[in-house]
C-alpha cells in the first residue's frame, strides 16, 4: 500500500525533521516494512514502504536522479512501467533499480507533467523539482490512491497520504471546516477537493498540482472522461473483430 509525506516552506523556515519522521510514521499500517526520509534546508519527502517491487535497498524511497534534482515519493504501482522503461533506456536513461518509483522519476525528467498521462496504474505522487523550485503533486485517474495537502500561499505546503499525518504536523491549523461536515452528513461523502479540515484539500483524482513558491501554479486535468467518451471510436469491420477486441482488452487489465 505504502504512504508519503511531505513539507516545502516557500518562505525559507527549515523543515523540522523530527517532526517530519513523527507524521511519517503515523502511516506504518500503509507501509510497515521500511521507512525513509529526505530533507534539505525548507524541504523534506518522506515515505512508508509496503515491499513489493525490488525488495532491495535500491527500491528504497524518497528516490532521486543522477544528480540530485528531481526526487519522488510514490504510492501505488505503475503497470505499464516496465515498457515505459524500456522507452527511457532508448532515450538515455540509466537505472539503479527494478522499480516502477525510478521509471517516475526518469518520466518526469524526460516528458515534465505530460508523463501522468502516460502513467497506467493506480497512484499517489509527489515530486521536488529542485532546478524549478516546486512541487509537484499528481493523482491516478479514479482516485484509487489518496493523496492530501494542506496549503498557505507563500508559507508551507504540506502533504500526505491521509489527513492524519497531516493534521499531527505542528505548522498545521486543525481546523475543521463546518460546511464539510454538513456535506459529509448529508451526502456520506466529501467532493473533491474538499476535506474535513480548514486549508486543507484533496487533489481531485486524473488532476497534477504544481506549486510554486507564491502557490498553485497549475491544476490541470490530464484525465477526463467526457473527453476520452467524445474520442472517435475505433472502427471495427464486424462484431467478431469488436469482442476479439474486447477479450483482448480485458485480458490486458487483468494481466
Amino acid at each position: 500500500m505504502c504512504g508519503i509525506f511531505g513539507v516545502w516552506n516557500p518562505d525559507g523556515r527549515p523543515v523540522d525533521e523530527q517532526a517530519v519522521d513523527r507524521s511519517r510514521d503515523t502511516l506504518y499500517l500503509r507501509g510497515p516494512d521500511d521507512a525513509g526520509t529526505w530533507v534539505k534546508d525548507n524541504v523534506a519527502l518522506a515515505h512508508r514502504r509496503l515491499s513489493i517491487i525490488d525488495l532491495s535497498p535500491n527500491g528504497r524511497m524518497p528516490m532521486t536522479n543522477e544528480d540530485g534534482q528531481v526526487w519522488a515519493v510514490f504510492n501505488g504501482e505503475i503497470y505499464n512501467f516496465q515498457d515505459l522503461r524500456t522507452e527511457l533506456i532508448s532515450r538515455g536513461h540509466r537505472f539503479r533499480s527494478e522499480t516502477d518509483s525510478e521509471v517516475i522519476i526518469h518520466a518526469y525528467e524526460e516528458w515534465q507533467e505530460e508523463c501522468f498521462a502516460r502513467f497506467d496504474g493506480m497512484f499517489a505522487i509527489a515530486i521536488w523539482d529542485e532546478r524549478r523550485k516546486r512541487i509537484v503533486l499528481a493523482r491516478d485517474p479514479h482516485g484509487k490512491k489518496p493523496l492530501f495537502y494542506y496549503h498557505r500561499p507563500g508559507r508551507s505546503l504540506v502533504f500526505g497520504s491521509t489527513l492524519r499525518p497531516i493534521a499531527v504536523y505542528p505548522d498545521v491549523q486543525r481546523s475543521i471546516d463546518q460546511a464539510a461536515i454538513y456535506e459529509y452528513i448529508k451526502v456520506g461523502y466529501l467532493h473533491a477537493p474538499n476535506s474535513l479540515l480548514v486549508d486543507t484539500y484533496k487533489v481531485r483524482p486524473g488532476h497534477y498540482l504544481v506549486v510554486g513558491p507564491d502557490g498553485i501554479e497549475q491544476d490541470v486535468a490530464y484525465w477526463d472522461l467526457t473527453q476520452i467518451a467524445q474520442r472517435e471510436p475505433p472502427k471495427f469491420a464486424s462484431e467478431h473483430d469488436l469482442l476479439n477486441h474486447l477479450d483482448d482488452t480485458l485480458r490486458l487489465a487483468v494481466r
